[in-house]
């Protein structure tokens, strides 16, 4: 099986929503708190040491990585996909982006902000590039409930639905046989 190439948008949306996955003791949190973010987004380059996220960014940057990560989902939840939408509209309300050009033939979308709200930009930017290129399709909620991790489906026909066959693919296999076993014939 050949690699897949992950472009840097669908890789920052995917570590962002990412900061959080998995229930009680396999829980993940690497948001925990408005500092623990701060240091997060200082360790990758995404602000300066100077930057500070204030309580309110650090709300709204929860909200936002709650509301990308129901949408990734592509539940039958209509009541919930339309309070992501709007969530992620509310966010995307308060940023600044502007069209750049790169090159000639090639033209981004790039934050007018620096510090915290262009880290917003930049990842609503990532949301918008990766839906025009087709890989917003591509980034998925492992079905797993227990695991909720973003993954990239970089399957041929992008069925893929665990973020790792060999983990919760089998955990998932084995649950539902568990489950065909105990019931009644």
């Amino acid at each position: 099986m050949r690699a897949v190439e992950i472009v840097p948008e669908a890789s920052l949306i995917i570590e962002v929503v990412n900061t959080r996955y998995g229930q009680q003791k396999r829980l993940l949190d690497a948001w925990p708190g408005r500092t623990a973010m701060e240091n997060w987004l200082r360790e990758r380059g995404l602000i300066a040491a100077t930057d500070i996220v204030s309580d309110g960014d650090y709300r709204r940057a929860i909200a936002l990585r709650e509301a990308l990560r129901t949408s990734l989902r592509r539940a039958n939840d209509a009541e919930a996909m339309v309070e992501a939408i709007s969530t992620i509209n509310h966010v995307a309300d308060h940023t600044l982006l502007r069209v750049q050009f790169t090159d000639v033939e090639q033209v981004q979308l790039a934050p007018e902000s620096n510090g915290f709200d262009g880290v917003i930009a930049r990842l609503l930017a990532a949301v918008f590039t990766c839906s025009i290129m087709g890989t917003l399709a591509r980034i998925k909620i492992c079905q797993n409930h227990a695991c909720s991790r973003a993954f990239y489906d970089g399957s041929k026909n992008q069925s893929a639905v665990w973020c790792s066959t060999r983990g919760c693919g089998n955990r998932m296999h084995a649950r539902t046989y568990r489950q065909q076993k105990k019931a009644p014939t």
